[in-house]
């Protein structure tokens, strides 16, 4: 394995939830002493990413393809680094167009028809809140997302679509490793993580600074006296705007 990057680009192809602790608030933890994190969120707070498993391949692949059109990732200022986030982004965007386009369109045919699909609305609600970056400097509260892979056999694949990155954690100028067979060398054989631990494992390898595409899904999860479509929006408006 090459040395760590100073400056280390991943890209998040799990589910995703963000919970929320028994008194009610966002389950929240520190950035790490030494460390900025950038985050390219696909979806809003509360919100399923409903991508296709083709979808999720192509834009992970054009990711790839934009980190590949830099070499050195250890002298970056802040700066570059934000340059390289709206980079991914402006790509993420584009790629992402036609797909949004037709889940607007079966969305508008649905509810032409009073039928309504709520995963479709709230994606449809929300997409203008997709893609947006957030940036956490070192002892900032950052929410503390949980990343779980797919079960075998969940996601169906019908065109045998080769999956090259979903259901992964790739680190993408790190030799586009999977942080789970990362761990796994190390003895370490999980199927979750949350976004704290992979932050202290890997500013313990040395990463200063990470540039985290999530394209995970962000739903809430916790007590259902908290999951009030009044509490969601409250959660969502804190997350996005503050």
């Amino acid at each position: 394995m090459s040395s760590i990057p100073k400056t280390l680009i991943i890209g998040v192809f799990l589910h995703g939830e963000l919970h929320i602790t028994d008194n009610g608030d966002l389950d929240n933890e520190n950035v790490p002493d030494g460390m900025r994190v950038t985050i390219i969120n696909a979806v809003a707070p509360g919100v399923p990413n409903i991508s296709t498993l083709e979808d999720y391949e192509n834009m992970a692949r054009q990711i790839s393809n934009t980190v590949k059109e830099r070499k050195n990732y250890n002298t970056l200022t802040k700066c570059q680094i934000n340059r390289i986030a709206e980079n991914l982004k402006d790509m993420l965007v584009k790629e992402n167009k036609v797909q949004s386009n037709d889940i607007l369109k079966e969305h508008q045919k649905l509810y032409s028809k009073n039928k309504v699909s709520p995963t479709l609305r709230k994606f449809v609600h929300q997409y203008g809140n997709s893609f947006k970056i957030k940036t956490y400097e070192a002892n900032d509260k950052i929410p503390n997302k949980l990343f779980i892979k797919f079960n075998e056999g969940e996601v169906i694949n019908p065109d045998n679509i080769p999956e090259n990155y979903f259901n992964n954690i790739v680190l993408y100028n790190l030799e586009e490793l999977d942080l789970f067979k990362m761990l796994e060398s190390a003895g370490l054989y999980i199927d979750q993580i949350t976004l704290g631990e992979m932050l202290e494992f890997l500013v313990n390898l040395g990463v200063q600074n990470l540039i985290m595409v999530d394209l995970s899904c962000s739903e809430f999860k916790g007590k259902s006296e908290f999951l009030t479509e009044r509490n969601i929006r409250l959660k969502r408006r804190k997350m996005l705007f503050s």
